[in-house]
């Protein structure tokens, strides 16, 4: 039972493209919402009976609640039939992320999109990603630019409050130490990071239509 179906216009098609072998995975999802993609990844990543998978989530007590009136409940139902192998974390991430120590094979950042805290959510999960993991950063090209679009202030690519500046700050300190997926991984479009200092040029807003509207990547260090 979803309200919404943002994981599956805007994400699935990714997702369905990653081959993973079969063998226990340890998922961590940062903003699980009603559990859309959490479903998917147990009826399609998470088979081996030993895969696990932890979520945090203020259900509700965040941005970009659900329309359903209880959060956490609705989650629980959707996921009904694999509860005993989820560890679920009613709680802010910072709260939340600085004390794990499990390691996880993907983590899915999909939380608060502000530009501070995405980066945050990555810098701590960052740690916890296992070497050849894989690290998915939803909504980087959430709004589209200024040009295009009138949103809140600070919501459009490039601005204060957007999480493709979090994103892409993460992605400096991390430089080195991961690669992007893109077509050569069977996806549609690339995965690119965003140049903010073009966002001038309708050459250059013309050509982000070419990116990919997520980024993920794999930590090779």
């Amino acid at each position: 039972m979803f309200t919404q179906t943002w994981f599956e216009d805007l994400a699935k098609h990714n997702f369905e493209k990653i081959k993973i072998e079969y063998h226990p995975i340890s998922f961590l999802e940062i903003g699980c919402y009603e559990g859309n993609c959490h479903l998917y990844m147990y009826q399609t990543i998470l088979t081996h009976p030993e895969s696990r998978s932890t979520v945090i989530d203020p259900f509700g007590r965040g941005t970009g609640s659900s329309l359903h009136e209880n959060k956490l409940e609705l989650f629980k139902h959707n996921l009904k039939d694999y509860l005993s192998r989820i560890i679920i974390y009613n709680n802010l991430t910072n709260e939340i992320l600085p004390t794990l120590t499990d390691m996880y094979d993907i983590i899915y950042v999909d939380g608060d999109h502000s530009a501070v805290q995405t980066y945050i959510d990555g810098i701590h999960g960052w740690k916890l990603l296992k070497k050849d993991g894989i690290m998915i950063f939803d909504d980087y090209k959430w709004h589209g630019v200024r040009k295009q679009h009138t949103w809140p202030q600070g919501m459009a690519i490039g601005e204060y409050n957007h999480p493709a500046k979090g994103v892409n700050n993460f992605l400096k300190q991390i430089e080195g130490e991961y690669t992007l997926f893109g077509k050569k991984d069977g996806f549609d479009l690339d995965c690119k990071i965003i140049d903010l200092n073009r966002l001038e040029e309708d050459e250059y807003i013309k050509e982000l239509e070419t990116y990919n509207y997520q980024i993920w990547i794999k930590k090779i260090v």
